[in-house]
Formats: C-alpha cells, structure tokens, sequence
C-alpha cells in the first residue's frame, strides 16, 4: 500500500489528503484558523501519510473510512502538533479536578496520553479513572475524547 501526502495545520484541519510532493509555500496558514500548515513530521521528517492508493488496477482497496489524520508519525511515533494540544488539554481538564489525588492526576495523565495517541490498551485503565472525576470534568473529557476518537466514547462513558 502507498500513501500520498497529507498537509494538516497544527490544530488538526486537513488542508489536503492527496498531495503528491507535500509542498506547502512558505507562510501558508490554515483557512479554518490561520494555523501554520505542515506534511512532514517536526521531530525526523518523515511525510504525513494522507490517503492510500495503488497504481495496480488489478488490486482491490476496499472503501475506506473517511481520512483521518494519525496522531502520531508512523516512522519516529512522537504525536503531531495537534496530538499536543489535545494532550495539553486532557491536562488542564484533568489538574482542575478536585476529586483525583495527585497521583491519580498523573496516572490518569499518562492514560489519556497514550490513548490520545491511538494506544487503545489504556481503555480500561482509562474508564477506571473516568469513574472516579467528578461530573464536569467528565463531561470535558468526553467532548474531548468525541473530537479525537469518536469510536472510544461509548467504551470510556
């Protein structure tokens, strides 16, 4: 399978799914939120994968879901500019909690991360710590979790 390139803005918006060469004129910003666009990795360089393809007719591709840019680089694995920010958000949700013990923040933290990141192991573990926020704080996490990974809401909530 092959990958065009795909140019998404730091917050997430796709600007383009099917580039061929990933070029982006220098100052380009998102038409959704003036963010700067980029289709390669920060940290190694490696392009953004945008929508598979295969120059051989005699392969099927079955229908696909609609694109969704990856959280994380397929090459390095460090998370994407806006992998970041939902990071950074499940954060500040998560210290404004007043029913979560120190400790638990920081567990809970290290969960949303990873499955922030598409690391679905840490459903479970997760869900356990859902059980224990209080109402409002739950209610960010789900709009936030409903943002990045819509299939994960009925499993966490």
């Amino acid at each position: 399978m092959q990958y065009k390139i795909a140019i998404i803005c730091r917050n997430g918006h796709i600007i383009d799914r099917v580039s061929e060469t990933g070029y982006i004129r220098k100052g380009s910003k998102c038409i959704q939120c003036e963010a700067e666009v980029i289709s390669k990795c920060e940290s190694c360089g490696e392009p953004i994968r945008g929508d598979s393809y295969c120059d051989d007719p005699q392969i099927f591709i079955p229908k696909r879901k609609k694109y969704k840019p990856s959280p994380v680089c397929k090459k390095c694995k460090k998370p994407y500019p806006w992998t970041v920010n939902h990071i950074e958000r499940a954060d500040a949700i998560l210290k404004a909690d007043s029913r979560l013990s120190t400790e638990d923040k920081v567990t809970f933290s290290k969960c949303m991360t990873q499955l922030i990141c598409g690391e679905d192991c840490y459903m479970s573990m997760t869900k356990k710590y859902i059980g224990k926020v209080d109402i409002s704080t739950k209610d960010c996490l789900r709009e936030l979790i409903t943002e990045i990974n819509t299939e994960a809401v009925p499993k966490l909530f």
